[in-house]
């Protein structure tokens, strides 16, 4: 019987046979079982041939099959086969064109070595069907001699696409969330890391370098409120029509507010900084809605931080049209804009952290990278090895 009333496609088999690949193995092997006791034999036969799980007995003959001996009511049930199919052929009847040679060459390595085998393949039923099914294969022995194989089989076919599935739908989001591919224009240089604490790799933090038709250069790094999935499918309420807006023209002040009224009926709020650096490379426009200071550093280290009076973005964008701080830019000036993950420890105050982030800055040497400054940044803050909350730095020298 097909998975959800219709036949895996091909697609799903390559995806299926190429996960397969990596699939972890374990050696489930106990040695010599205890003797049991004679009275217990019937019950553990009858419990055997009842198990809901299919039971496989083979000899140890890798060679020429290994040949099944016994197979329970539930094996029958799993693969289509009747036991007078099965019994005295090879488990090989079970193997088809998606069975994966490097899995079969793992089991039989871990078999011919007197150990068990643990992990997952796809066999194929009577009628052709293929399904994905987890063995559990064990030595028997007797007195130190392995005398049969037996495997514990189910099909996880099921769970096994509703996991590659998700999968799927967590890569196409992540592919919506992750920074784009930064502009190269000859006259700035720019910088970017992203550092997602949630174990899907999302997070609600983002940023964008647009550049508008006129030539300004737009910075923006925005931040929803929570984590993981549910606040990376809220990024793209905010990120996508202020990247259009601003690209078309807009000017950001307007172009936040729009945001903010697109929103109003959504409870997830955003912080968002924003600076425009002109299409002469002389001035930047900042506005922080709602988010920590922009911090621009001048040639020769001196650093400022710089902040905008203004809300969140969303549910308050009625509060008022924000008004952006002017800032000359001379040749070799930095311009930095992180979420708050950079700088927010427990205990400390969110100014401290942001002071030592300027320190830091302005104590970067007048040649240094702008990838190598970035990734200095969040390890100094804790990188994936301890970490406090989505991280996101973007970085631009004029």
């Amino acid at each position: 019987m097909a998975f959800s009333g219709r036949p895996i496609s091909a697609r799903d088999l390559q995806e299926i046979e190429e996960s397969l690949r990596d699939a972890p193995v374990i050696d489930p092997d106990l040695g010599d079982a205890p003797l049991l006791s004679p009275e217990l034999v019937p019950a553990l036969l009858h419990a055997v041939h009842a198990s809901r799980s299919a039971v496989m007995l083979t000899d140890t003959d890798l060679d020429a099959g290994p040949t099944i001996r016994y197979v329970n009511p539930a094996c029958e049930r799993l693969t289509g086969y009747s036991a007078d199919d099965l019994i005295g052929t090879t488990p090989r009847l079970l193997q088809g064109p998606s069975t994966d040679r490097k899995v079969l060459d793992q089991l039989r390595l871990y078999l011919s070595s007197g150990l068990g085998y643990e992990g997952n393949v796809i066999n194929y039923r009577k009628d052709g069907t293929p399904f994905v099914v987890s063995l559990r294969i064990s030595p028997v022995r007797d007195r130190g001699r392995t005398i049969a194989f037996v495997a514990i089989q189910d099909d996880v076919t099921r769970p096994w696409l509703y996991e590659l599935q998700r999968n799927e739908r967590l890569a196409a989001l992540s592919d919506t969330l992750h920074p784009t591919p930064l502009p190269e224009p000859d006259d700035i240089e720019l910088a970017c890391i992203s550092q997602p604490v949630d174990p899907t790799d999302l997070g609600g933090d983002w940023s964008d370098v647009v550049v508008d038709r006129g030539g300004g250069v737009h910075l923006v790094v925005g931040d929803t409120s929570g984590h993981g999935v549910v606040a990376g499918l809220y990024v793209g309420r905010y990120r996508w029509p202020l990247c259009a807006l601003l690209r078309a023209g807009i000017d950001p002040a307007g172009a936040l507010v729009e945001v903010g009224e697109m929103n109003a009926d959504i409870q997830a709020l955003a912080s968002i900084g924003l600076v425009t650096i002109s299409a002469d490379r002389k001035r930047a426009s900042i506005i922080t809605a709602g988010h920590p200071d922009v911090i621009v550093v001048r040639p020769g280290g001196t650093a400022a931080r710089l902040r905008t009076e203004g809300a969140l973005v969303g549910m308050s964008a009625t509060e008022g049209r924000p008004v952006p701080i002017e800032c000359a830019l001379e040749p070799g000036a930095m311009v930095c804009l992180y979420s708050d993950g950079l700088v927010e420890q427990r205990e400390q105050l969110l100014d401290v952290g942001i002071d030592e982030l300027v320190a830091t800055l302005a104590a970067v040497p007048a040649g240094a990278s702008l990838d190598d400054v970035t990734k200095s940044l969040v390890a100094a803050a804790g990188g994936p090895d301890d970490p406090r909350d989505d991280m996101h730095v973007l970085m631009a020298r004029v």
